[in-house]
């Protein structure tokens, strides 16, 4: 993607926002404080929507979850099975 579309969408983006999230830094540009911010939270989105693929898979499955349970000999299996 060009750089001025990456700045244009910015803008778009700032516009709602009443803030800049970007500003200039020598050569390139650096984020200012609200832009630290929205890129904390939106890291987060990211990372949560990296994980719906393998959910919706497992959701669709039809796995059965297996829960195994050790004892020690002081306790009766019965006991144990009738709880």
């Amino acid at each position: 993607m060009a750089v001025q579309i990456i700045r244009a969408q910015v803008r778009e983006l700032e516009k709602p926002l009443d803030q800049l999230l970007l500003k200039p830094a020598g050569r390139g540009v650096a984020r200012t404080k609200a832009g630290q911010a929205g890129f904390a939270r939106a890291e987060v989105f990211l990372l949560m929507g990296q994980g719906i693929p393998g959910e919706v898979h497992e959701a669709d499955s039809d796995k059965v979850a297996r829960l195994m349970v050790g004892l020690c000999d002081g306790i009766s299996k019965l006991t144990v099975h009738a709880l």
